[in-house]
């Protein structure tokens, strides 16, 4: 939130910790930005300010206690020119949507660099603005390419697999798509931002439903 934190609630949204509550220290954030957890429970979540101080990933445990921060804005000699979306894989790998550069970064469990997928562009497995990133239970990787009005989709070596999506207000169309999401059973969910809702498609990129529209009401 503003104040350089993140907090966390039960089920029933019950307050229970804050994370990096510190702003101006290595555990703070200047734009808490995307969040996601391991198996264990660790957090990670991207400080995606561009002040050369931030754009770096931060780890806490499951108690909210700080581990590590990785990264930092490439004019500093970091990896990151935008840190956005983030997601980890069943061996404990980090991916990050570097919203900046066009491409995806993966980094070990330890904050170390792998290596990239994708590249600039429009074409197939490359981005433009990607932003929302998740994984599957089979470490398939999906990204909310949002500059191109798509999302794409690739295997646990980082191989493109299929995209879909097109600029548009249609079923299965996007509007500058920010998020994404996989639950158990392999439906992705895609916040489909300039359209103010949510799309639900399969593994595939069947489409399914729509959910939500623009407004301030229940469901809206």
């Amino acid at each position: 939130d503003s104040r350089g934190q993140i907090q966390k609630f039960d089920a029933n949204g019950n307050f229970i910790a804050r994370l990096g509550q510190n702003n101006g220290t290595a555990q703070g954030f200047l734009n808490a930005y995307r969040i996601t957890t391991d198996s264990s429970g660790n957090v990670y979540a991207t400080d995606g300010a561009t002040e050369a101080v931030s754009n770096v990933v931060k780890k806490f445990n499951s108690s909210g206690v700080f581990q590590f921060a990785f990264g930092a804005t490439v004019s500093t000699g970091g990896q990151f020119q935008q840190a956005a979306g983030i997601a980890v894989d069943s061996s404990g790998n980090i991916y990050v949507a570097d919203s900046g550069a066009g491409v995806g970064r993966k980094f070990s469990s330890t904050g170390t660099s792998i290596g990239t997928i994708g590249s600039s562009g429009s074409g197939d497995g490359q981005f433009n603005g990607p932003v929302g990133i998740a994984i599957d239970s089979a470490d398939n990787l999906y990204v909310a390419d949002s500059g191109n009005n798509r999302i794409q989709k690739f295997n646990s070596a980082g191989t493109f697999v299929t995209k879909w999506g097109t600029n548009g207000t249609g079923n299965g169309e996007f509007s500058a798509p920010k998020g994404v999401a996989v639950d158990n059973a392999g439906t992705v969910y895609v916040a489909d931002t300039g359209n103010n809702r949510i799309q639900l498609f399969s593994s595939s990129g069947t489409f399914i439903e729509v959910c939500g529209r623009a407004g301030s009401g229940e469901g809206q």
